[in-house]
């Protein structure tokens, strides 16, 4: 499956959780939605080190618990969300960082 649609998928995945979960009012659907798209890359990887994709991908389900907590103030998905994206930021900085991407980076001239 391409990148692209794959991606475009999840967004409809994640709006569709999102509009669910608010209009049932069930903070389970919210809680199994984002802990399943949170794993999701991590039981799909193909161990390319796509880190722009993996936190593109992260910041979509991010967007979608901030989506949801404009509606409910439900405590424990924001501390899934932190929990999932500062585990896995760790995680991939711990096993996957090079000094070239920050060089790459500091390398972009300001605009």
């Amino acid at each position: 499956m391409p990148h692209l649609f794959a991606f475009a998928l999840m967004v409809v995945i994640c709006a569709a959780s999102v509009g669910l979960a608010v209009m049932q009012r069930a903070l389970s659907l919210a809680v199994l939605a984002s802990i399943g798209g949170y794993l999701a890359p991590v039981m799909l990887s193909t161990g390319s080190g796509d880190h722009v994709g993996l936190f593109s991908y992260y910041l979509l389900i991010s967007v979608g618990i901030l989506a949801i907590s404009v509606w409910q103030s439900w405590r424990v998905l924001n501390l899934i969300g932190f929990a999932f994206t500062f585990g896995i930021a760790t995680l991939w900085g711990a096993n996957n960082y090079q000094p070239r991407i920050l060089s790459l980076l500091s390398a972009i001239p300001d605009c």
